[in-house]
C-alpha cells in the first residue's frame, strides 16, 4: 500500500515544482513548465500562491521572448488579442527560413497550413496548359494560404520564393487545440484572414475558373468508396445525392457528424458509381476523382467536389448537354 504524503512532504514537493518551473520558464522551455504547472494543480490545488505566481512568470517569460518586429508588422492582428491569445499564437508557430527560387506550396496540394510573410519576396503562379501563368507577387505583411486555412480545399495556387523569405507558419492541428484554453482566438484569427487576406479576389478567381467548364444539374445517386494511395477500394463508403455535374467534376451533398472527419477525406481519391436519370431513363456509371474542396452546410450537411481523373467520356457528355441547361 502506497503510503500518503504528510502535508509537509507535498509543500516541499510544490516548491520544487515551482522552482523547476521558474527555470524553464526562463530557458523558454514553456511545454515543460505548464507540465509540471499542472502537476502542482493536480497535487495540491489550494496552493493557490504558486499556481497563480507559476501562470504570471510563465506569461511573463512569454512576453520577453516575443519577436518585436513580427509583432510590429502584425500589429493589426495582435492588437485585437490579450496578452494570453497573442503568446498563445505567436508560440504555436514556427519560423522558417527559404532560399530564393524554392517552392513553398504546390497547387492542388494538401496544405493545413497559414504563412505570415515577415520578410522577402514570394510568387503566386498557376500551371495554364503546361506553362507557370505569374498571378501575383507578395511581400512582407502578406498572409500566404489563408483560403485554404479557413476552408477545407487544397491549395488553388503554387508559391514560391523570389527572394530569401522568413515566414511564421501556423499548422492548423495546433490551432484546433487553443479551444480548451484560448476559446475565441481561432474565431479572431479567422476574421482577421478574411478581413485583410485575399480570400474574396481567390474565391472569385475559383468561380471564373469553374465557369469555363459548364454545370448541369440531376437529381441522382452517388455512392463514395474510399480508394487506397494505390487505387484499391477500402470498406470505407458512403452515400450522397448529387448536386452538380461536369465533364471534368461532380459536386454532391453527404452527412457527417463531425467536422474532423469531413476536413480528413480532402485530397483522398474516390471511386464514384453515379446514377442519374435522363429522359426517365436511368444511366449508371463509375469514375474514380480526387476531393479538392469540402463545403460545411448546417446539420451535418457537406458539400464534396471532386475532380475526376479522366474526363467524362464524350458520348454520356453530349447527352447530359442535350438534355440539361448550363447554370
Amino acid at each position: 500500500m502506497t503510503p500518503i504524503s504528510s502535508s509537509k512532504d507535498t509543500q516541499a514537493i510544490v516548491k520544487d515544482l515551482f522552482t523547476e518551473i521558474q527555470s524553464e520558464a526562463k530557458n523558454k522551455n514553456f511545454a515543460r513548465a505548464e507540465e509540471l504547472r499542472e502537476k502542482i494543480l493536480e497535487l495540491s490545488p489550494m496552493s493557490l500562491t504558486e499556481i497563480i505566481n507559476s501562470a504570471d512568470i510563465i506569461e511573463k517569460e512569454k512576453t520577453a521572448g516575443l519577436d518585436t518586429t513580427h509583432l510590429t508588422l502584425w500589429n493589426k492582428l495582435y492588437q485585437e488579442l490579450n496578452t494570453e491569445e497573442r503568446n498563445c499564437l505567436f508560440y504555436s508557430m514556427n519560423k522558417i527560413k527559404v532560399e530564393p527560387q524554392k517552392l513553398i506550396l504546390s497547387q492542388n496540394s494538401l496544405n493545413n497550413k497559414l504563412f505570415f510573410l515577415d520578410q522577402g519576396q514570394v510568387t503566386v503562379f498557376k500551371q495554364d496548359n503546361g506553362k507557370n501563368k505569374i498571378i501575383t507577387n507578395l511581400g512582407s505583411g502578406e498572409l500566404l494560404r489563408e483560403y485554404s486555412f479557413c476552408s477545407i480545399s487544397l491549395c488553388s495556387a503554387s508559391v514560391a520564393s523570389l527572394t530569401p523569405s522568413h515566414l511564421y507558419c501556423l499548422d492548423r492541428s495546433i490551432a484546433e487545440k487553443w479551444e480548451a484554453t484560448q476559446p475565441s482566438l481561432m474565431n479572431k484569427l479567422l476574421d482577421f484572414c478574411k478581413e485583410e487576406g485575399h480570400m474574396k479576389e481567390i474565391a472569385k478567381m475559383n468561380i471564373e475558373e469553374e465557369s469555363t467548364c459548364p454545370k448541369y444539374t440531376f437529381d441522382g445517386v452517388i455512392n463514395a468508396n474510399l480508394l487506397t494511395k494505390k487505387g484499391k477500394k477500402t470498406n470505407t463508403n458512403f452515400r450522397g445525392s448529387l448536386t452538380n455535374i461536369s465533364q471534368i467534376g461532380t459536386c454532391f451533398h453527404f452527412k457527417c457528424n463531425k467536422e474532423r472527419t469531413a476536413r480528413a477525406l480532402l485530397a483522398q481519391y474516390l471511386l464514384l458509381s453515379i446514377s442519374i436519370k435522363i429522359n426517365n431513363k436511368p444511366i449508371n456509371f463509375k469514375i474514380v476523382g480526387k476531393i479538392n474542396q469540402v463545403s460545411f452546410h448546417l446539420y451535418s450537411d457537406y458539400s464534396l467536389h471532386v475532380q475526376f481523373n479522366k474526363s467524362l467520356p464524350d458520348n454520356l457528355l453530349k447527352i447530359i448537354r442535350s438534355t440539361t441547361e448550363d447554370l
